[in-house]
């Protein structure tokens, strides 16, 4: 019985650590089936060993009860044939069966006098062996009472002792008796039924785990495919559906569920795709014509220097509304999936020719900004050169804006192998070569609290000390659209900057190796 408290407080420890840390469902699903099926066994097993240790315990005093019958029959016998109340009766009565190839265990006998309580025999078998008696068991032998007692004899054993009165004829008590048996065979019994129990216990526990798991593990296994096809769900991957056959209702309902909500993101995200493709091709029609009727306007030689400056005014504000529209239909695209697939799949970008080309496109937008391109290293990468030069245009109008008169914007392109941890991280395949494109500016720089947030839409600083009249008129998705197509071309943008001295935005891409190894050899 101790054993098995022991045992279920163990269980109960951990069983209930476990319960409180995050598990699977399949894991915490085979955790119940096996303390249910553990507990119930070990219930079953502790009644089984009660009961068996009651039966055998009852046998046993069955036993003493016959020989203690066996005892009363023969005095009544010898006293009735008249022969003397001596010693003889008492060898006798002491002379026990010591057992045969069925009965192993020897019975102990001790007669006692009823009036001094002293022992006149004891069995041969007992020898020098001492069984413990009390004076109240005597006395309660002498009223006519039989008593049952367990002792512990001199050598640490366990003994079953019945205490019984011998009567003559006439009902009167003559002698007292005590008839004992070894406890010693029933103990092993116990041991051995409590040491398969646990051990049953065990067995029953990683039968009914290894079971558990293959059934959980195949029951679950819709789950675990639904889960994965949601894990890896993208806007190119909305016409993907489950089947639903040979699996249980809830899985069933459940997969139906997921079948119906995929049906309606792809008719929503359908409708966002074709609203997007009308509006870019809505808005930017009117805004080519009347970008072209103002460069016709500007032709005109004949206009005055007050009208010229106006239409130029209103150009600058249109190519400033270009920009803002070409963002917000970029976002649109970004948000309903319809960027570019994988670099993998698309053609090679010289970002050495790209950088040049926007340097000189760059020196138009803000004259007051000085516009520098120093290393320029041969650098090639897998993407969309449109993509690609709206991504550095972003970035190099944001240094522009936020630069006073005077100041400069250097670019920069270089191929290395040692890219910043946090930019490996974000590649699950080995990258052994990275394009670096260092956009430096000599600006007011970005506050500490602003620079976790400035990836953010429509984010706009709070903190920079120096803002001019053209960033407040920004729209706050130059920079998210950047990481968005850096993103989507695999690489990633990391930002330096301190108050009072500038910001360097570094644009980390994956470079085409063999492209750049054969341009190098050229």
């Amino acid at each position: 019985m101790e054993r098995s408290r022991s045992l279920l407080h163990v269980m109960y420890m951990w069983f209930f650590s476990r319960m409180r840390k995050p598990m699977t469902l399949r894991s915490r699903l085979i955790l119940w089936n096996v303390v249910v099926l553990v507990l119930a066994f070990l219930v079953l097993g502790v009644s089984v060993y009660l009961l068996m240790t009651y039966y055998l315990q009852s046998d046993l005093d069955k036993r003493l009860t016959v020989e203690g019958d066996r005892l009363q029959s023969t005095t009544s016998i010898w006293l009735a044939v008249g022969n003397p109340f001596d010693s003889n009766l008492f060898d006798r009565l002491a002379r026990t069966d010591q057992g045969d190839e069925f009965t192993s265990d020897p019975t102990y006998i001790k007669l006692f006098d009823i009036e001094s309580g002293r022992t006149l025999r004891r069995s041969p078998n007992l020898g020098q062996e001492r069984l413990a008696s009390s004076s109240q068991e005597l006395d309660a032998a002498l009223r006519g009472e039989e008593i049952f007692k367990t002792y512990r004899n001199s050598g640490g054993e366990q003994v079953r002792m019945l205490t019984i009165p011998l009567r003559d004829d006439n009902g009167h008590v003559v002698l007292v008796a005590q008839v004992g048996q070894s406890l010693k065979e029933v103990e092993q019994v116990r041991t051995w039924l409590a040491t398969f129990l646990i051990v049953g216990s065990i067995c029953t526990a990683l039968i009914a785990y290894t079971i558990s798991f293959l059934l959980t593990t195949r029951e679950l296994k819709p789950l675990r495919v639904l889960s994965t096809t949601m894990s890896n769900l993208s806007a190119q991957g909305l016409g993907t559906r489950l089947a639903s056959k040979g699996q249980t209702t809830e899985v069933r309902l459940l997969t139906k569920a997921f079948n119906q909500m995929m049906e309606r993101l792809e008719a929503s995200f359908s409708l966002q795709r074709n609203f997007v493709a009308d509006v870019s091709h809505e808005l930017r029609t009117p805004l080519t014509s009347i970008r072209g009727e103002i460069d016709v306007l500007l032709l005109n030689p004949e206009l005055g220097k007050g009208v010229r400056e106006d239409i130029l005014a209103v150009r600058t504000e249109l190519e400033r509304l270009s920009r803002l529209v070409r963002n917000l239909l970029l976002t649109a695209r970004a948000e309903v999936g319809v960027l570019p697939q994988p670099p993998q799949q698309v053609q090679e970008a010289e970002l050495d020719i790209l950088l040049i080309e926007l340097t000189h496109q760059a020196r138009f937008l803000n004259q007051q900004v000085n516009v520098e391109l120093e290393e320029l290293e041969q650098c090639c990468v897998y993407g969309d050169a449109d993509l690609l030069r709206q991504l550095f245009l972003n970035i190099l109008d944001n240094a522009m804006t936020y630069t006073r008169c005077g100041g400069s914007v250097r670019l920069q392109l270089r191929c290395t192998e040692d890219a910043p941890v946090e930019v490996r991280r974000k590649r699950a395949e080995t990258v052994t070569q990275w394009a670096e494109v260092t956009i430096s500016d000599t600006g007011p720089g970005i506050a500490p609290d602003d620079l976790p947030h400035i990836f953010e839409r429509h984010f706009r600083g709070v903190h920079t000390p120096h803002t001019t009249l053209r960033s407040k008129l920004g729209s706050g998705l130059g920079l998210s659209i950047a990481l968005l197509i850096a993103e989507s071309h695999g690489g990633t943008i990391t930002v330096d900057s301190e108050l009072g001295k500038g910001s360097q935005f570094h644009v980390w891409l994956p470079a085409c190796e063999t492209l750049m190894a054969a341009r190098v050899q050229k």
